[in-house]
């Protein structure tokens, strides 16, 4: 069931136009995140759903009512900020408490709502502490729970944890998506980061320049990038350049530096016979070894460099200077620069983009 609908909506500053035509669907508490680069329209975006900016043409609509004309006190939705914009005068519980001040709830369950809060985000027996006496985590589940207090039916999360290094961002990651299945609301989540985005997500949407580029779950716009901007944004990818040499209902036969004549899957627009198209493949479906197989092609390491988890390889083919990249987990392997290697990889791994 679709909670949020947003239809065909504009936003303009001026001549700068920072959302453009964008519609999207959110589902009924659904963990939705809009990523993208910083000034792509994400967080106008939000505070057009929160309220804080009206849209210049089309529609919001949130649990089947029209939000256009509607303040953000009047809305079912509720905002945390990355700044936490909490009060450093004011002890926890007051900060948490504040948006009940004219509840017309009495003490006693304002106290009950407040303590019910805090054991959301596990922090019962901070009452009392000031925002000074906070780490940063702290005080952005402090900022959630004086959100959640309020009982939205959405909450809207501006890069809440963009602030936090990142052991804690990570952790607060796995926190905030078990809270929201815990409490079964809709999340819409802005973040620049993909990590957090691929994550924490059911499904995502990819905006750049104020448009909607892509939607879809993680594993769809990871795996099948329709664009350019969604595949550079998104990891790290090997961009080719192909010719379509032949055409069927199901593949293309296309020409690649390096890779040489493979069949891709046909999945996107029509392609002609001549035409060059651009291909992707992301550096961990690629394989690398020193010695060939049978569907391998020898290449010579540029050189690589070493992450912990994973090692990437950048190789070219002795005729061609143009790179790739491979990414190895837990590789033993060290070649030196120079060294002849062997790569392969599945056709099926290699997706061509719309644009």
């Amino acid at each position: 069931m679709d909670h949020i609908k947003i239809l065909s909506v504009s936003k303009c500053f001026g001549e700068v136009i920072a959302v453009n035509d964008v519609s999207i669907n959110i589902k009924k508490g659904e963990f939705f995140s809009l990523l993208g680069p910083s000034g792509c329209g994400k967080t106008t975006l939000l505070r057009l759903l929160a309220g804080f900016e009206m849209p210049d043409k089309g529609e919001i609509i949130i649990d089947g009512i029209e939000m256009n004309g509607v303040p953000p006190h009047q809305r079912p939705t509720n905002m945390v900020f990355q700044s936490y914009a909490i009060f450093p005068h004011l002890d926890v519980t007051a900060n948490v408490a504040y948006g009940l001040r004219k509840s017309g709830l009495s003490k006693a369950q304002i106290t009950q709502r407040v303590t019910e809060a805090l054991e959301l985000v596990k922090l019962s027996g901070y009452e009392a502490r000031k925002s000074n006496e906070l780490s940063g985590g702290q005080r952005q589940r402090v900022a959630l729970a004086r959100a959640l207090i309020m009982r939205p039916k959405v909450l809207l999360l501006d890069e809440p944890l963009g602030a936090l290094d990142k052991k804690l961002r990570e952790e607060m990651q796995i926190e905030l998506r078990t809270l929201q299945e815990q409490i079964g609301i809709t999340f819409v989540f802005v973040t620049h980061d993909q990590e957090e985005a691929l994550t924490m997500s059911d499904r995502m949407a990819v905006m750049g320049d104020g448009i909607i580029q892509q939607v879809g779950t993680p594993r769809e716009i990871y795996e099948q990038p329709v664009s350019r901007t969604v595949a550079t944004f998104i990891g790290n990818i090997n961009l080719l350049e192909g010719i379509v040499l032949s055409r069927s209902s199901a593949a293309l036969s296309v020409e690649l530096p390096i890779f040489g004549k493979v069949e891709i899957r046909n999945s996107g627009p029509g392609r002609a016979v001549g035409e060059t198209v651009s291909c992707v493949i992301r550096p961990e479906n690629l394989s690398i070894g020193a010695s060939p197989t049978d569907s391998s092609i020898g290449v010579i390491l540029q050189r690589s460099a070493y992450f912990g988890k994973s090692t990437y390889f950048i190789v070219r083919a002795e005729d061609s200077s143009i790179e790739i990249t491979v990414s190895m987990q837990n590789s033993r392997v060290a070649p030196q620069a120079g060294s002849h290697l062997w790569i392969s990889w599945d056709s099926s791994d290699l997706v061509i983009l719309d644009e």
